[in-house]
This record gives structure tokens, sequence and C-alpha cells, in this order.
């Protein structure tokens, strides 16, 4: 087996940038489910809320042009974020992903006029607390 330095050397830095990469996994998973748990939450807040106004729910609900315009402006955000994700700033990501957060919560309100409370909770809770929880199971371990 004849190996030169130059391989040698390649081979050590492979392995040494997978090690990087697999130790910061977890720390970007963790990241996600915290975003993905605050938009979730977000959300859900932002349905009970339209849900429980009467006056917000006629209007999105009697009004094809809102309703539709919501819907349109959900998949242009989806689109959008998607096209420019690695020219947006953070902020502006972040702000966008918000709004999109806020106008899913208000298209999906006749959740609210379909099911019972109790079962929305229960479905909201298992869904939040899947999210919430998964980072913590990530959390590395040692052995006893």
């Amino acid at each position: 087996m004849n190996m030169n330095y130059n391989e040698l050397n390649f081979d050590a830095m492979t392995r040494e940038r997978e090690l990087s990469m697999s130790a910061a996994f977890p720390v970007l998973m963790r990241k996600v489910y915290v975003w993905m748990t605050l938009a979730l939450v977000l959300t859900g807040v932002t349905a009970y809320g339209v849900a429980s106004s009467p006056g917000v729910m006629n209007a999105l609900y009697t009004n094809p042009i809102l309703f539709w315009g919501l819907v349109i402006a959900e998949f242009a955000l989806v689109i959008g974020i998607s096209a420019a994700i690695n020219k947006l700033s953070l902020t502006t990501a972040t702000l966008m992903f918000v709004l999109y957060s806020v106008i899913n919560g208000a298209t999906l309100s006749s959740v609210f006029l379909i099911y019972t409370m109790s079962s929305i909770a229960s479905v909201f809770f298992i869904t939040a607390g899947t999210f919430a929880v998964w980072p913590l199971s990530a959390i590395p371990r040692r052995k006893i």
C-alpha cells in the first residue's frame, strides 16, 4: 500500500470535517425544532384569536377575495422564502416566517368551527409537545 503524505493529510481532514459536521447536526436540529415549536404556537394562537372573533370569522369566510388572498399569500411566502433563502437577512427571513405562521393560523381558524375545543387542544399539545421534547431527547447522554 503506497500512500503519500497528501492522501494521508486529505483523509485526516475529511475525517475531521465529518466529525465536526456530525457534532453540529444535533445543534442545528435542536434550533429547527425550537423554531417549529414557536411557529406552531403562533399559528395556534392566531387561529384561536380569529375563531374567537365573530366579526373576523365572518369577514374571512364570507369574503372569498379575502380568504383566497390569504391562501395565495401563504403560497407566495413559501415560494419567496424558498427562492431567496440564501439572500435573505436573518431578520427578513424571521419576519417572513412569522408572517407565514400568522396567515396560516388565520386560514386554519375554520378548524375551530368543525371540531371541539378539547379535541383541538389535545392534538395541538401533542404536536407542540413533540416539537418541544425532541431537542431534549437529542442531547447526548454520558454512559455510566
